[in-house]
């Protein structure tokens, strides 16, 4: 069988595999693991299957090549669209940097929330978006667009930690434009 490892914590020598052919992601120990070989979030593993008292674990594990962190990735790729996008916008349409810049921020959140939402959380296995990347393109100037798309997407606005780092960004940001505007229209 193959599978996707979706968490892998190294501490503890354990983590979880997803899988298409299963609906729970399936327990993977240390142990099982060829070579003891600590896996990534993303790494694709082969692997059998038995079942116990506590439920399916892997077994006779089979790790796979290791993929680009996911941080990295979508912050490239988030970052590339906010660069394609304000160079148009500025280019040719001839609107200001600062709000070029503001809108394709904006437009990379929502095509994010998106992907993360209808496509990554609909494919078993599929590469996420972590949550530090929402939260560091709301930091750069996407708030408004992650509020909207929080609610649009209905993503993200149940898990407690999610919402509280969020209101915090937010609240950051306020402070941040309260502390420097006098320094920026002086």
């Amino acid at each position: 069988m193959n599978g996707v490892i979706v968490k892998f914590d190294e501490k503890k020598g354990f983590g979880f595999i997803r899988t298409d052919d299963h609906d729970d992601d399936i327990f993977v120990h240390i142990k099982n693991v060829k070579g003891n070989e600590v896996l990534e979030p993303g790494q694709k593993v082969s692997f059998g299957i038995k079942y116990g008292e506590k439920g399916a674990e892997a077994v006779k594990v089979k790790p796979g090549g290791k993929q680009t962190s996911p941080f990295v990735f979508f912050s490239v790729s988030g970052l590339a669209i906010v660069a394609v996008v304000m160079y148009i916008l500025h280019k040719y349409v001839n609107i200001h940097w600062t709000i070029a810049y503001f809108v394709a921020v904006n437009i990379s959140v929502f095509l994010l929330y998106g992907y993360d939402k209808r496509v990554a959380k609909a494919q078993k296995g599929g590469m996420r978006i972590p949550e530090n990347t929402l939260h560091f393109f709301a930091f750069i100037g996407g708030t408004p667009m992650a509020f909207v798309s929080r609610r649009f997407f209905r993503h993200k606005t149940v898990k407690v930690s999610f919402v509280v780092t969020f209101w915090i960004v937010f609240i950051v940001q306020v402070i941040i434009i309260w502390k420097f505007w006098p320094l920026i229209h002086s």
